[in-house]
Parts: structure tokens; C-alpha cells; sequence
């Protein structure tokens, strides 16, 4: 999905909702802060959230995790660059990873997982490992999502969403891989989303099916399998951290994990809320439009529809 660059044009200010003189942003939040109610009121689910890095606030070092759980990350290298909304975390080579050991994020037991974020990829590594979980330079996680990259000048095509799972007696890995295509293309921000829903793995591109696989019967509902002290990292592999060819090199933004399997109207209403964008606004200043973003909020009892400059 191809986002554009931001052009603004001022009109007079209305209250959008709420108390008089109430802040809303593009991004759902009330005074800068970002409120679960708030996403609840555009249908974007909260039940199981974990983990949620919009990189919007964060200027050092300290990921802030809004899903009120205090999954908090640490960015080494730390580069915040513009995204679609807001800021995102740039990730460019193995020195450039948030790292989380929040105690929440053990997924160990879980019987469905739901990773859900956007990415621009700036230029291909050979391997594009986006995120996991695991001990660095060991690995044992329970679930990863790669890009796939370029390897000798040619495309490889090894994208994948994957999970670990115990069967009672061992571990067992289960992925749903693409060889053919990658599920994102050079300077555009595409969504992808991996489910793991206890009797298949999926693997979404733009909210279109980029890679799936069914789960053997005999693991149906298995849980997930990690390593005691894993952590979840980002932009790079976890496995081989130090290696020159597995990172990221683009930008992530919205990242939220959930302990259950979202349903696709689920995944839809999150593709919505976080491509559409709220203009701020308050009873007494100025708000703004951007070119290229769709609104959906109407200015007081006044359709958008009505303002010439509406995008």
C-alpha cells in the first residue's frame, strides 16, 4: 500500500467529540496519550493485547508499550524516522533492534497468537528477519515473521511466519512460507499480519492471504513452545544477531501482539483504524488535512465531504 507525502491545509477548528476543547489525534489519543478505550470506540480489539509499540511518543532509547501491560522495549541505535502515522522505528543493520523481557510476552502455553504491524523496507537484506522470540544467538522462540531478501543479486523469496509448538513429548516448528514473492515491495508501507489460530498458521500481506498452512491433525490446539527467558526482538535475527545479512533494513511501525487468533474482521477493523487518520482539532485553534489520507470523522454536524480541500 503506497502512502503519500504529506501536504496540510488549515480550516477553522471544531470540537470532534468529547468535552469541549478535547484533543483528538490521528492516533486515537486524548491530550498525547493513547487510551485502549479510545481504540475500543473504532472497533480496533483490545481483548489479549500484550504488546503495543506505535514509536510515536519515544524519542531515546525506551520503547513505550501503550497496551497498558508494561511491555516496555529497549531500542539499541536508536533512529526514529517519519512514518504513515507518526514516527516509526528505522532499523538498518545489526546494530539497530528493540529488544523486550517483559514477563507478560511469555508465550510460553499460549494456544493462539495474533502479530500484527506495518513496514517499509528501504533496501533488501538477504534474510529481511523482521521479528521473534528466543535467547540471542541461540534462538528457541516460539514464533518469527521474515521478509525474505536478495542473495547474490538474485530475489529470495523465503518469507515466513512461524511458530513453535509442544506436542507433550517434543518441539515441534510450524510455518506458513511464500518462495515465489515477497509480502512487501521497496519504499511502500504494507501491513502484515501472522495468525496462529490452533489448527493453521497464516501469514497476511496488505489483508491478502500471502502464505498459510494447516496444522497436522495430531497438533491441533498444541501451545506454544519457548525457551525459559526468552526475549521478543526486533529488527534483526535472534539467532544470528551479529550476522551482517538478517536484519531489517526499513522502517516498523504499529506493532501489537495478541495471545489469542484475531478473527479477519478483527484484522480488517486494525487495516482501517491505523490507514485512516482523524484530523486534530479543538474548540479553539486550527486543524489539519493531509494529502493521501482517507477521514472518516465528520467536523461537528458538517460532512467532510463538503470542504474542497478534503483529500
Amino acid at each position: 500500500m503506497k502512502k503519500f507525502a504529506a501536504m496540510t491545509w488549515a480550516i477553522p477548528a471544531l470540537c470532534l467529540s468529547g468535552q469541549a476543547g478535547e484533543l483528538i489525534t490521528d492516533d486515537l489519543t486524548v491530550n498525547g496519550t493513547l487510551t485502549l478505550e479510545r481504540l475500543a470506540e473504532y472497533n480496533v480489539p483490545t481483548n489479549g493485547l500484550r504488546l503495543y509499540f506505535t514509536f510515536d511518543d519515544d524519542t531515546g532509547s525506551t520503547v513505550t508499550d501503550s497496551s497498558e501491560t508494561g511491555g516496555d522495549g529497549t531500542f539499541t541505535g536508536y533512529n526514529y524516522q517519519d512514518s504513515f502515522k507518526g514516527n516509526a522505528a528505522k532499523c538498518s543493520s545489526s546494530g539497530t533492534y528493540v529488544l523486550t523481557t517483559a514477563g507478560d510476552l511469555n508465550m510460553n502455553g499460549w494456544t493462539q497468537l495474533t502479530i500484527s504491524c506495518w513496514v517499509r523496507v528501504d533496501a533488501w537484506t538477504t534474510y529481511g528477519r523482521m521479528l521473534g522470540r528466543g535467547i540471542l544467538n541461540s534462538g528457541g522462540g516460539s514464533c518469527g515473521m521474515t521478509l525474505g531478501g536478495v542473495y547474490g543479486g538474485s530475489p529470495y523469496y523465503n518469507s515466513s511466519f512461524s511458530v513453535a509448538l509442544w506436542d507433550g513429548v517434543s518441539r515441534v516448528g510450524v510455518g506458513a512460507a511464500n518462495t515465489s514473492s515477497h509480502p512487501a515491495s521497496i519504499g511502500e508501507w504494507t501491513h502484515l499480519a501472522g495468525v496462529y489460530d490452533g489448527t493453521s498458521v497464516v501469514y497476511y500481506s496488505d489483508m491478502q492471504i500471502h502464505a498459510s498452512t494447516q496444522v497436522d491433525p495430531s497438533l491441533h490446539n498444541c501451545p506454544l513452545d519457548e525457551t525459559a527467558n526468552s526475549i521478543f526482538c526486533i529488527g534483526k535475527c535472534i539467532v544470528h544477531p551479529t550476522w551482517g545479512d538478517t536484519h531489517l533494513n526499513g522502517r516498523l511501525d504499529e506493532l501489537m501482539i495478541f495471545d489469542r487468533a484475531l478473527s479477519i474482521e478483527e484484522l480488517q477493523n486494525i487495516y482501517d483504524y491505523q490507514n485512516t487518520a482523524i484530523p486534530a482539532a479543538t474548540t479553539g485553534g486550527e486543524a489539519d488535512f493531509k494529502e493521501g489520507i482517507r477521514y472518516v470523522k465528520p467536523l461537528g454536524d458538517i460532512p467532510m465531504g463538503l470542504y474542497g480541500n478534503q483529500p
